[in-house]
């Protein structure tokens, strides 16, 4: 990334996680995301530290902002930022309003890092009605040490999709970089194809373990397809849809004993305004947001929505199914 610089400075001198982020995507070079992430890779392939823990990245610019992970089997998957310049090691909360949770660390040309150990986690992904594996679907931590209160102060972690897999032809799947800690969250999606909707597992890691075994099972739902068009002119409009089942339906996974995640913007509309997504039959709501547009209101029809809250999905225009 190339930051503009002097925010990003001021920034960190006063712990404003905002004003970093600000920085950061105001000239963004590079957005990584999967696809752009791999051509990165190969450009740097991984750097390996000596017998003394020491290693060399080479190509900064002066005042360039560079994410680097640190990985191996049994140590944690800690991620930092490098900035092409010297300077002392700035912690900064990674959310603003909880400041004595984990911090974004943020490093010169010259440093330091200590780094805590991890237990393996391995397990098997299946269809829970029919019990066949699931192959290529993507297993992650979608945040680590979760917060039991929202108003205590603890270390939970967000912005870990950096330790991810994907599971293999018998759906087996092997995470590493997972920290000791208890509510860590593991996110499954899996493929398109079929009507799966994300599964959530919440598991601790402690010290005694060897390894952490976490089998997942994944709920299949139904397609729910439609158009998204301009409520005047009736044109097609890109942007996504997504769905939540209202806590009143009955098929809902929980009732499983499954617990079910939401990954906002999954599912993109295409360019003639159509989308397709996996729902449950029996009370739920569609989420649309066209892109880049402002003049459509938002959260349209939310009031109506059985145990809605204002203000907890405001950006969303909701239809209810």
């Amino acid at each position: 990334m190339q930051p503009k610089i002097d925010m990003l400075l001021a920034g960190l001198k006063t712990s404003d996680c905002y004003q970093v982020w600000y920085s950061k995507h105001l000239l963004w070079l590079v957005r990584t995301s999967h696809a752009i992430a791999k051509l990165l890779r190969q450009s740097q392939p991984p750097i390996k530290s000596d017998a003394n823990g020491e290693f060399r990245l080479t190509g900064f610019v002066q005042d360039q902002l560079a994410e680097i992970t640190f990985a191996a089997e049994r140590i944690e998957a800690q991620k930092v930022f490098v900035l092409g310049r010297q300077m002392e090691t700035q912690r900064i909360p990674c959310m603003e309003p909880y400041p004595n949770r984990s911090k974004d660390v943020y490093h010169g040309t010259k440093f330091t890092s200590v780094i805590g150990p991890s237990i393996p986690v391995r397990g098997v992904v299946t269809e829970f009605q029919s019990r066949k594996p699931i192959t290529n679907a993507i297993v992650y931590v979608e945040r680590l040490l979760q917060e039991r209160n929202i108003n205590a102060d603890n270390p939970l972690r967000v912005d870990t999709k950096h330790i991810h897999t994907v599971t293999d032809a018998a759906g087996r799947f092997t995470l590493h970089g997972i920290p000791l800690g208890e509510g860590h969250v593991l996110w499954t999606l899996s493929p398109k194809f079929e009507p799966w909707l994300i599964a959530k597992n919440v598991f601790p890691l402690r010290a005694d373990d060897k390894d952490h075994e976490v089998n997942v099972h994944v709920f299949r739902g139904i397609w729910l397809e439609g158009q998204v068009t301009d409520g005047k002119t009736k044109e097609p409009l890109s942007g996504y849809v997504d769905y939540l089942a209202l806590q009143k339906n009955p098929n809902i996974p929980d009732v499983f004993g499954l617990e079910d995640g939401w990954e906002i913007f999954r599912f993109p509309v295409d360019k003639f305004g159509h989308y397709r997504v996996p729902g449950l039959p029996s009370p739920g709501v569609l989420l649309a947001k066209a892109n880049g547009a402002t003049q459509y209101p938002l959260s349209v029809g939310a009031e109506n929505v059985d145990g809605y809250k204002s203000g907890s999905l405001a950006s969303i225009a909701f239809v209810e199914a």
